[in-house]
């Protein structure tokens, strides 16, 4: 049984998920500090800032994969103040899908020293200290996130593949049954948890987990080939 396990939990360990993890980057609207004659008679007038106006532009091309001009507009604002944790966090995002992971690493760890508490930075640390093969640096960097942002279900996850790794499996079940109890639909938590049951020689309750993987996801050809084992 053991040597034919389909060891996939690295390749799904959630990665930087551009879509969702770039809109919690912790852009805030600054006060205006320009008089507008016009507006007098408001209180508590807001403007965006030019720094987050370029942050936004660059989060556009972003999220369309459009890397070079994002990444020009990220470096521009580093320029001007190399102290902007956003900008350099997303400059890490940056090197991590330009498959540079220990680029990204240096530079997220130094959005993290100027701003401790972005559960986002501390969860894009972890991706990239898991693309290095770094685990037990990864795992850190997971329960840092998980302890600002107790119940995000890619945090969760992450730390259960990481502790996986680390072949530490009856705490990865424990995060797996986290993510579970959050989302009894994430066909990934179960299947990995059928993993973790599988290398404890748990068959049974192994065999459980990759059935419900799989009636939720019918096409998960892993669970399929585990589940025959």
């Amino acid at each position: 049984h053991e040597s034919n396990i389909s060891k996939s939990y690295g390749s799904r360990n959630y990665g930087s998920n551009i879509s969702s993890n770039l809109i919690s980057i912790g852009l805030q609207m600054r006060p205006s500090t320009k008089k507008n004659p016009a507006n007098k008679h408001r209180a508590g007038q807001f403007n965006i800032s030019p720094t987050v106006s370029l942050l936004e532009k660059g989060i556009s091309y972003h999220q369309i994969g459009n890397l070079k001009d994002a990444e020009i507009i990220y470096r521009n604002v580093v320029a001007t103040n190399s102290s902007q944790p956003d900008a350099l966090h997303l400059l890490g995002l940056i090197e991590l899908q330009n498959g540079n992971p220990d680029l990204a690493v240096t530079l997220i760890q130094k959005a993290i020293s100027i701003s401790k508490h972005n559960a986002t930075y501390h969860f894009n640390l972890g991706v990239s200290l898991f693309q290095m093969a770094r685990y037990e640096e990864a795992k850190e960097s997971y329960i840092s996130a998980i302890k600002l942002k107790p119940i995000d279900q890619k945090s969760l996850f992450n730390l259960g593949v990481t502790l996986q790794e680390l072949n530490n499996h009856e705490e990865a079940i424990e995060f797996f049954n986290k993510v579970i109890g959050l989302n009894s639909k994430h066909s990934e938590a179960h299947y990995s948890k059928g993993l973790s049951l599988q290398r404890l020689k748990k068959w049974h309750d192994a065999i459980t987990s990759y059935d419900m993987a799989i009636s939720i996801d019918k096409e998960h050809s892993q669970a399929y080939n585990n589940r025959g084992m």
